[in-house]
């Protein structure tokens, strides 16, 4: 098993794990779970944004050069 798909199956053992423990019913299980994907989604977003940041920075220092 790779690395990655170690890692994936620790965090998914966790968070069944964590979700089990709490105890808490389904329906907050799933609230909580969509929050934590719009979380994800920040994420995913910034860290797409500052790629794109990057790519600008590299063309124009690109551009500079030539």
């Amino acid at each position: 098993m790779s690395k990655l798909s170690s890692s994936i199956g620790a965090l998914r053992m966790g968070l069944v794990e964590a979700i089990n423990a709490s105890g808490l019913p389904p329906c907050v299980v799933g609230m909580v779970l969509d929050q934590v994907r719009a979380q994800v989604r920040l994420l995913e977003a910034q860290e797409d944004a500052e790629t794109e940041e990057k790519k600008e920075e590299d063309n124009g220092a690109l551009q500079s050069a030539g």
